[in-house]
């Protein structure tokens, strides 16, 4: 950590110090050079060019794929992997992981199932709120084991989908229309959902980029004992990062719900790992400090965009995950 005068010293000298890397660089010194702003955004550009191939080489096998029809509903399936990925980054950028977020998922997918059901005395508001709750409680569960995360989380991933497995043993249940209805309404041409999918990750990129909560957050990751210096809310650091993750798993339960009506107990089965791998090949790093919103966003429309390629190629599900 840098040495600075005890009476200039400020939190924000303090927290700049705490966030430089072992190479005695800092992100926004990184920035400010050609090559580092490249080696910052390095994965979104490339992601952008795989999507443009992808995109590209989707329509030469089915020419109709570039139409708004086909793009909004890719939309609808890029929200809840998006959603899941935005809630990893966080956990990630403190070298973590959370194991549970597929699990979550599907069990939000159960229950929603019940509390959002046509016959349900539950007020459509409340039982969001309840569903979102399921991603709170998850998150402080984490927190409050009191293990290392791999662990915490590997445990939550054991809880939380044998309770998925017990709300909704088998596919089943529908939601009401006035809440799958939410799905295909549009905003200025564009899809609700996707809309404030966009809307989640801009916010989110500025926090990062330029909010004291992304400062807080690569300076934990970068280095624990420093940032345990400079402010003594490491554990609430912490506990943040898994709530904010659980709730976007929450979230991205009620958006897959919406979209396929009945829960489904392994609706989130994958979400896990790819949403981790969204979070990396997107520019994060698993050693934490580093990664982008923006990165993670694109690579999660990839992965999407690769699974109906291959799905028109007649490629089998086996294979894909190869």
């Amino acid at each position: 950590m840098a040495g600075l005068p005890s009476m200039t010293a400020t939190e924000e000298m303090l927290m700049g110090a705490a966030v430089r890397t072992t190479q005695g660089a800092s992100r926004a010194d990184t920035a400010c050079s050609g090559a580092g702003f490249w080696t910052l955004h390095a994965a979104t550009v490339i992601l952008f060019a795989l999507i443009a191939v992808m995109i590209s080489a989707t329509a030469l096998v089915a020419p109709y794929f570039p139409s708004a029809r086909k793009f909004a509903s890719k939309a609808e399936q890029i929200a809840p992997l998006a959603i899941t990925s935005l809630g990893q980054v966080a956990t990630i950028l403190l070298r973590g992981i959370d194991l549970s977020v597929g699990p979550t998922t599907s069990l939000v997918t159960g229950v929603a199932s019940n509390l959002l059901a046509a016959n349900s005395s539950l007020q459509p508001t409340l039982g969001i709120l309840a569903c979102l709750g399921i991603g709170a409680l998850n998150g402080t569960l984490i927190v409050a084991l009191r293990t290392p995360d791999l662990v915490a989380t590997l445990a939550a991933f054991s809880i939380v989908q044998s309770a998925a497995l017990i709300v909704r043993p088998a596919p089943g249940g529908t939601l009401d229309q006035e809440v799958t209805g939410m799905i295909p309404q549009r905003v200025v041409g564009f899809l609700l959902v996707f809309v404030m999918v966009l809307a989640l990750f801009l916010m989110s990129g500025a926090l990062l980029a330029r909010g004291r909560i992304g400062a807080r957050l690569f300076a934990t990751g970068a280095s624990p004992q420093a940032a345990a210096v400079v402010c003594n809310g490491i554990g609430r650091i912490r506990f943040a990062a898994y709530l904010f993750s659980g709730v976007m798993a929450a979230l991205a339960g009620l958006t897959t719900a919406a979209r396929i009506g009945p829960g489904d107990p392994q609706a989130g089965s994958t979400f896990t790992l790819v949403s981790a791998l969204a979070v990396v090949v997107g520019g994060a790093s698993v050693f934490g400090s580093a990664g982008a919103a923006s990165g993670t966003f694109l690579e999660a429309a990839l992965i999407i965009l690769l699974h109906n390629l291959l799905n028109r190629r007649q490629v089998s599900a086996y294979w894909q995950y190869v």
